[in-house]
């Protein structure tokens, strides 16, 4: 990294745009890591009740197991 006193203004500016897209870039990422997780967390136990019961069918069971591979 350069030593930013010898950086013009311009150069100063494009620098930390870019910086800033990086760290929102990241931001988004994480948070949608993080979504997906907790979706697949909550729906998984819900999934296997609605689909995992008694009277479940062989082919509903089959397809059901299919979402997890």
């Amino acid at each position: 990294m350069e030593d930013s006193s010898e950086l013009s203004d311009d150069e100063l500016q494009a620098q930390l745009t870019m910086a800033q897209r990086e760290a929102m870039e990241a931001k988004a990422e994480y948070e949608l890591r993080n979504k997906i997780s907790h979706n697949i967390l909550v729906m998984d136990p819900v999934l296997k009740a609605v689909h995992g019961g008694e009277r479940t069918g062989f082919a509903e069971k089959y397809i059901d197991s299919w979402a997890y591979m």
